[in-house]
């Protein structure tokens, strides 16, 4: 029996290796994407009026961290909404301002604090892309363990994939030893009249 779990768990780890073999071009997308995304909020954030608002805050409830003032900034939703009336805040998310705040970002001309800033946005950014990308692997490869699991495949072939809310979405060609199936992963939004509450669904199939 212990032989079988030895060859079934070998069996997959050769999988997993080929998966990740097959994702690497599309992961290494997404972590420029990621990049590019963080750098064009800080953009934003320093040409905007957001740190006005971050200041008065911070100044008005004595803030001390982060969900401090996340609660507080839920509280003032009003007023941020207000003031993206304003075209500086249009493409500007509140989650985007309390991971903002949390780098440390305001306007200086510290040398040492523009330093901190950078190093924070550097580290923070890194953290970004490696949980986004874990996290877009981990629905993928439990469904395609849940099919292949201890199963001798031979390559996979990868015809189309994309993150979503959910993770990795994607169709893949799996080959087998005489023959190939195709399996497609992708996410809903799930709804109607007896469910109370829309929420996301990972789902799949394989033919």
């Amino acid at each position: 029996m212990k032989k079988l779990d030895d060859i079934r768990k070998k069996l997959d780890e050769k999988l997993i290796n080929i998966l990740l073999e097959v994702l690497k071009p599309v992961e290494e997308e997404q972590s420029k994407n990621i990049n590019l995304y963080w750098l064009d909020k800080v953009k934003e954030f320093e040409s905007s009026c957001f740190t006005n608002i971050l200041a008065m805050l911070e100044n008005k409830y004595n803030c001390e961290n982060y969900y401090s003032r996340k609660r507080e900034y839920e509280k003032q939703k009003d007023y941020i909404n207000l003031n993206k009336l304003n075209d500086n805040y249009k493409n500007i998310k509140k989650d985007d301002l309390y991971c903002l705040y949390e780098l440390g970002y305001c306007k200086t001309d510290n040398e040492t604090n523009i330093r901190n800033q950078i190093l924070r946005l550097d580290k923070f950014i890194e953290k970004q892309i490696k949980f986004n990308i874990l996290n877009g692997r981990y629905k993928l490869f439990k469904t395609v363990l849940k099919y292949f699991s201890g199963m001798n495949v031979k390559q996979v072939e990868l015809i189309n994939a994309n993150y979503s809310i959910q993770g990795l979405e994607g169709t893949f060609k799996v080959y087998l030893d005489r023959d190939f199936m195709i399996l497609n992963c992708y996410a809903i939004v799930a709804g109607g009249y007896n469910i109370q509450k829309a929420h996301y669904r990972y789902l799949s199939k394989l033919k």
